[in-house]
C-alpha cells in the first residue's frame, strides 16, 4: 500500500454512510438535470464548438458554425463512491449527441485549373454515448468539490451526414456514413473539444448537487481523520507529479524545444459578398512557444487498488503564444503579405499516471497527455491593408489549425519529457513517506 492505512473507525463509517450518499448523490443529481431542461432557454440548448481546418492530401476541408444541438440528458448506470481514495466511480449514458454546421471543401492544386468549392450542410450524430471512469473528489470547508474526470466516452456508432444542391438545381442530395469508431470519422476533428464540452456540462450538474453534502454531517468523529487521509493523498500525488514536471521542464530545456515548429497553415476563401472570387492564404515560419512554462493548474488526485496506482490531474502552459513569421495572401487583384500573432489565455492539460504493483520494481508508465480545453483566444493579423475583412477568419483558420494538427505536435513533445523523467526517477520512492 501507497496510501496510508485508515483507522477501523474510519472504515466502519465509510462502510455506514456510503450507500444513503450514494443513493441520494444519484436521486439529487437526475432531479438537477430535470431542474436545468426545464429552466434552459431553447437558445441556451445550443453549445458550439470552434470551426474545424483540416487537409486529406491537397483537400482542403473546414467545418464551420458547429454546435451541440441539445444538452446531454445524463443518466447514471452505476455510481459507488470510494471515500478511501477520494473517487467516484462511474458509467453515465448520455445518449444521441447532435453537432450541425457547414461544410466547404476546396482542392489546392485544382484550383489553378478549375476554381470550384463544395458547400453544404454537415450533421454527425454520436449515437448511444457513455462514459465510464473515475472522478476525483477533494474536501474544500465541508463540502466535498469533484475536480478530475477520467472518463472514456464510447459511442455505439458515428453517422456522418451532408446535405447540399446540386448545381443550378433545387434538388437536395443527401449522403450518409457510418462508423463504429471516432477515429474512423471526419468527427475526430472537433471529438476533443465536444469531450471537454459535455464534460463540462456533466461538472455543472454534479458540482452543484454534491456540494450540498455536508461531509462532517457524514462522517461525526471521523471527520479530521477523513481530512487528514485526504491531505496526505494529495501530497504523495503533487509530489510526485511536481518532481517529473521539474525534470520534464529541464528536458525541454535543455532539448531546445521551448518553441516548437507549427505545420504550415493554407486556406482557399472566397470574397466578400457579393464577390465570389477565391483568394488564397499561406502562412509560414510557424512556431508555438513556450512548453518551459508547463505547470501544474491545482492538486492532482490519487487513486490506488490491488493492483496499479494512478494518479491524475491538469497542467497548463502559463505562457502560450501561436502565431506565423510572414504570411502572403492574395484575392481579386489584391496582395497582402505580414505577421500573424496569437495568444492563447486559458487551457488544461490532463495527465494521468500508473504504476503498476504487479511487478516488482513498479512500473511507472504514463497513461494520458491530452489539451482538454484552449479558450480565450486573441490574434492579431499584421499587413492585411486591403483585406482587413479577412482578419476574423484568420482568426477562425488559426484556432481550426490549432486544434487539429499543432495541439497534437505538443501533446507529443509534452509526452517524450514526461517519458525521459519517468525513466530517470523512482517513482514509487516518492509515494513513500
Amino acid at each position: 500500500m501507497f496510501a496510508s492505512e485508515i483507522s477501523g473507525e474510519l472504515k466502519e463509517t465509510i462502510e455506514a454512510v456510503t450507500p444513503r450518499f450514494e443513493e441520494n448523490l444519484k436521486r439529487a443529481f437526475q432531479n438537477e438535470g430535470l431542474r436545468r431542461e426545464n429552466l434552459a432557454e431553447k437558445k441556451d440548448r445550443l453549445h458550439p464548438l470552434d470551426d474545424v481546418l483540416f487537409s486529406v492530401g491537397d483537400n482542403i476541408i473546414e467545418l464551420k458554425d458547429l454546435k451541440l444541438t441539445k444538452t446531454p440528458d445524463y443518466r447514471i448506470s452505476s455510481l459507488s463512491a470510494d471515500f478511501a481514495m477520494l473517487t467516484l466511480h462511474v458509467t453515465i449514458n448520455l445518449g444521441d449527441l447532435k453537432i450541425e454546421g457547414d461544410y466547404e471543401a476546396n482542392n489546392k492544386t485544382l484550383q489553378y485549373f478549375l476554381p470550384i468549392v463544395h458547400t453544404g450542410k454537415v450533421r454527425i450524430t454520436f449515437e448511444n454515448v457513455t462514459a465510464t471512469g473515475r472522478i476525483g473528489m477533494f474536501i474544500k470547508e465541508d463540502s466535498f468539490v469533484v475536480e478530475h474526470y477520467d472518463l472514456v466516452y464510447t459511442p455505439r456508432d458515428v453517422a456522418v451526414l451532408v446535405l447540399y444542391k446540386e448545381e443550378n438545381s433545387d434538388v437536395r442530395v443527401e449522403n450518409e456514413i457510418a462508423r463504429q469508431k471516432v477515429e474512423d470519422t471526419i468527427a475526430l476533428t472537433f471529438w476533443p473539444e465536444l469531450k471537454d464540452t459535455v464534460t463540462r456540462l456533466l461538472h455543472r450538474q454534479l458540482q452543484t448537487v454534491i456540494v450540498e453534502e455536508s461531509v462532517n454531517d457524514l462522517f461525526g468523529e471521523s471527520d479530521v481523520e477523513l481530512r487528514n487521509h485526504a491531505h496526505q493523498l494529495i501530497l504523495k500525488a503533487n509530489r510526485l507529479v511536481d518532481s517529473l514536471l521539474c525534470t520534464a521542464k529541464s528536458k525541454i530545456v535543455s532539448g531546445s524545444v521551448r518553441m516548437v515548429e507549427a505545420p504550415e497553415l493554407n486556406v482557399i476563401f472566397k470574397g466578400r459578398h457579393p464577390s465570389q472570387e477565391q483568394g488564397l492564404l499561406e502562412a509560414r515560419g510557424g512556431y508555438v512557444q513556450d512548453l518551459s512554462t508547463l505547470s501544474r493548474c491545482n492538486n492532482v488526485s490519487f487513486y490506488e487498488d490491488e493492483k496499479d496506482v494512478i494518479i491524475y490531474g491538469s497542467l497548463h502552459l502559463r505562457e502560450f503564444k501561436y502565431g506565423y513569421e510572414n504570411y502572403k495572401g492574395r484575392q481579386a487583384n489584391a496582395s497582402v503579405g505580414g505577421s500573424i500573432r496569437g495568444m492563447i489565455y486559458r487551457n488544461k492539460i490532463f495527465v494521468k499516471l500508473s504504476l503498476s504493483k504487479s511487478q516488482e520494481h513498479c512500473v511507472t508508465q504514463l497513461e494520458a497527455v491530452q489539451f482538454r480545453s484552449v479558450n480565450d483566444i486573441e490574434v492579431l493579423v499584421s499587413g492585411l491593408g486591403s483585406l482587413s475583412w479577412l482578419a476574423k477568419n484568420i482568426k477562425t483558420w488559426m484556432i481550426g489549425n490549432l486544434r487539429n494538427e499543432v495541439l497534437l505536435i505538443l501533446e507529443n513533445k509534452i509526452r517524450n519529457a514526461f517519458d525521459y523523467a519517468i525513466q530517470i526517477t523512482d517513482c514509487a520512492a516518492l509515494l513513500i513517506d
